[in-house]
């Protein structure tokens, strides 16, 4: 009996879980016999990062920090390593 070789995927979206499997294998392959590199592309207009854009971002990563912080010290866990793994998804889905 031949081996049985994976269909090759045309649109990854409508891929089976073998099909991504399959791609996924060979993607390292594929990646040392190629070429490959990051496009970044600004349009004509694209303003670029103000002091006031970078300030709004900051003080939103801190906010979001400080909910998390309270989040956490309402939680009945006690160690470090419980805190840090409380969002696992095998941890939650055991809750």
């Amino acid at each position: 009996m031949a081996a049985r070789t994976p269909a090759k995927v045309t649109n990854g979206a409508n891929a089976t879980r073998e099909q991504q499997h399959a791609a996924m294998e060979h993607y390292g392959e594929k990646l040392a016999a190629n070429p490959s590199g990051l496009l970044v592309y600004h349009p004509p207009g694209a303003k670029a990062l103000t002091t006031g854009q970078l300030v709004t971002e900051f003080l939103t990563e801190v906010v979001e920090a400080l909910i998390v912080v309270f989040l956490l010290a309402q939680t009945r866990l006690t160690s470090l390593g419980s805190r840090v793994g409380v969002c696992r998804p095998a941890k939650c889905a055991s809750s």
